[in-house]
C-alpha cells in the first residue's frame, strides 16, 4: 500500500494498493477505506490508476485519487465514486497520474505532482486544477512527497525521489521551496556534498517529510548508501533522516 491518509473524525484509513503483474496476468491497484475502530473495510473498488501512488482528503472527509487520467472521488456519506472531471496535466499523449500531494488547504485546495514532475493545484470545491510549474530545471523530475507549510504560502519537496540524488542535473540533491503566490522556486538546500563530506552517505532521493507546526523545523526520510559501493547501482538500502532549520528570513 504506497499511499495511505487518516480521516481522524470518522477512524477511517483511506488508502491505494499498487497494481502488480502476477502469476495470472495483471492485477489492477485497488481504492480502500478501513474503520479502525470496527477493524473492518468498509469500501473498496478498483482504482483504474498506473501507479497508485497518492490519494488526499478535502475538509469534509471526501477521498481522492487519480483513475485514468482523470482525478476521482470518494464520498463516505453516500458510498458513490465520482470522476470530477478534472484531468491531470501530462506532457505525454498518455493518462496523467497522480504522485505526490499535500494536505488540503484551509480555503480547500490541494497541492499535486504528477508522475512526470508537473506541480498543479485542485481546487476541491469546483475541481478547478492549475498548473503551477515543473519541479526542477533539470535533472529527474520524479518527486514522491510534497508538503505544505503551517502558513501555507509555501510547498516543499525535493525532487529526485528514486535514487536520483546524485545524477547529472539535479545539482546536489535539492531541497525546494516554491512560493505558491508567486510560482517561484527556491532551494532551501543542497543536501548532496554536504552530507556525503560529513557523514559519508549519499542522499539518494526522499519518499518521506514532515513539518514540525511552527514551520521551522523540515523533517526529510532519505533512501541512500555509503559512499564505498556507489558505482552504478541504485541509492538504496540504506536510509537516513535530516532535520533541517528554515531561518526566519526563507519563511
Amino acid at each position: 500500500f504506497p499511499s495511505m491518509i487518516f480521516h481522524a473524525p470518522s477512524k477511517t484509513l483511506y488508502g491505494l494498493s499498487a497494481p502488480d503483474s502476477t502469476v495470472e496476468g495483471d492485477a489492477p491497484g485497488n481504492f480502500f477505506a478501513f474503520n479502525i475502530q470496527s477493524g473492518k473495510t468498509v469500501f473498496t473498488c478498483e482504482s483504474k490508476s498506473k501507479v497508485s501512488r497518492s490519494c488526499f482528503l478535502d475538509r469534509e472527509g471526501r477521498a481522492y485519487w487519480d483513475s485514468e487520467g482523470y482525478i476521482t472521488s470518494y464520498d463516505p456519506r453516500s458510498g458513490i465514486v465520482t470522476n470530477t472531471g478534472a484531468k491531470i496535466p501530462t506532457a505525454t499523449d498518455k493518462p496523467g497520474n497522480l504522485r505526490a500531494s499535500s494536505r488540503v488547504s484551509t480555503n480547500g485546495i490541494v497541492y499535486c505532482i504528477t508522475h512526470d514532475g508537473t506541480i498543479f493545484s485542485f481546487n476541491t470545491a469546483n475541481s478547478e486544477i492549475k498548473e503551477i510549474t515543473k519541479t526542477f530545471e533539470s535533472g529527474a523530475p520524479y518527486t514522491g512527497v510534497c508538503k505544505l507549510d503551517p502558513t501555507e504560502r509555501f510547498l516543499y519537496y525535493a525532487p529526485g525521489s528514486h535514487g536520483s540524488g546524485d545524477k547529472k542535473g539535479m545539482n546536489g540533491a535539492p531541497v525546494i521551496q516554491l512560493d505558491l503566490a508567486t510560482g517561484k522556486k527556491k532551494v532551501i538546500v543542497f543536501l548532496l556534498n554536504a552530507v556525503r563530506e560529513q557523514k559519508e552517505y549519499v542522499v539518494g532521493g526522499s519518499f518521506s517529510t514532515a513539518f514540525d507546526k511552527s514551520g521551522k523545523l523540515f523533517l526529510c526520510v532519505w533512501n541512500g548508501a555509503p559512499i564505498v559501493p556507489v558505482t552504478k547501482s541504485k541509492l538504496f538500502g540504506l536510509c537516513s533522516v535530516t532535520l533541517m532549520e528554515i531561518p526566519a528570513s526563507e519563511r
